[in-house]
């Protein structure tokens, strides 16, 4: 597992622990990977355009420098926005400003309906749609052998299958060049993305009537211009639950975007921020 340069401290939440780390000062930016990678976001986190707010960035649970816990069990995505709702409480957060990628945009969604009060704006960087439209039903399809790899001890195997369906063509340069430990965090990962995260994720139909009602913040898309129908296709979802969405697309970009334009997303973070 590759490691940062910056120290991590420990939450106790609940009977688990949730490894994090804070910097700087200011109103507090909280920044939720998604699935199998957890630093993909550190790029965005040390960017300058956010040196004027206070930078929060964890492992959710059983990943990276989080521990696994035993045994390996479904989490929902109402478990992890009460994960990231107790971490606020021990950093002493009131309200913060949630920046949450792919399966992260997901539990910053769902904390922001469950918990109003306490999320500031949100920052969406590319979430799956809901599995019955129809780009999210043709990329849940491509899972199955993703998941019977996985399931055979493949994980190897897995994960490049993953990523083939994830992004595209070419992943492997591109990420070997921006992100070069993120295939190994990946592999790493795993356990917790094919038996917790996925299982655990419950995104059919997306959010229900009560939860697009609750989410009253400023909502952030931002988007690959690159990048696969199960996150492009996004923009009309998302929009279609809250009109007053503002949306960024980040040219050239695929679901890897949070490495390949770290200062593009930090810089529309802060604007959306202030």
């Amino acid at each position: 597992m590759s490691t940062t340069s910056l120290t991590m401290q420990t939450a106790t939440i609940g009977d688990h622990e949730l490894a994090y780390r804070a910097t700087g000062e200011g109103e507090a930016v909280v920044l939720v990977h998604g699935g199998f990678a957890a630093e993909l976001l550190a790029g965005v986190e040390q960017a300058e355009a956010l040196g004027g707010f206070r930078r929060v960035l964890y492992h959710r649970q059983g990943h990276g420098h989080s521990p696994r816990p035993e045994p390996i069990g479904p989490l929902t995505l109402e478990d992890q926005a009460d994960d990231l709702i107790g971490l606020l409480d021990h950093l002493g957060i009131d309200a913060a400003h949630l920046v949450g990628h792919s399966l992260g945009a997901l539990v910053a969604l769902t904390t922001a309906a469950a918990h109003p009060d306490r999320v500031r704006s949100l920052t969406l960087l590319e979430p799956p749609v809901p599995f019955s439209h129809p780009a999210g039903a043709e990329w849940l399809e491509s899972m199955g052998p993703v998941v019977e790899r996985y399931g055979a001890g493949d994980v190897g195997g897995a994960m490049t299958a993953f990523y083939d369906a994830t992004l595209r063509e070419g992943w492997r340069e591109r990420m070997e060049r921006v992100a070069p430990d993120a295939f190994e965090d990946s592999v790493d990962g795993a356990p917790m993305g094919f038996e917790s995260d996925m299982p655990g994720m419950a995104w059919t139909d997306g959010l229900s009537a009560d939860q697009v009602t609750a989410v009253r913040c400023p909502v952030l898309l931002v988007v690959g211009g690159s990048t696969r129908p199960v996150f492009a296709d996004a923009r009309e979802v998302v929009r279609g639950w809250f009109p007053w969405c503002e949306d960024l697309e980040v040219a050239g970009a695929d679901h890897m975007l949070p490495v390949l334009a770290p200062d593009t997303i930090a810089e529309a973070v802060a604007r959306h921020a202030t």
